[in-house]
């Protein structure tokens, strides 16, 4: 059985893992871009003091 014989049998438990896997990106990319943040923020202050 491959992909997507599998998603025609499966349609909620493929939509389930699409979300699942979409929803972990995006807290990847979230903490991704916060990280990057913050340290641009600790570089400014050690560059004012």
């Amino acid at each position: 059985m491959n992909g997507y014989e599998f998603m025609a049998r499966h349609p909620f438990l493929t939509f389930f893992l699409v979300l699942t896997v979409c929803h972990y990106f995006s807290e990847c990319i979230k903490y991704l871009a916060g990280y990057t943040e913050e340290t641009n923020e600790q570089t400014d202050q050690e560059e004012k003091s």
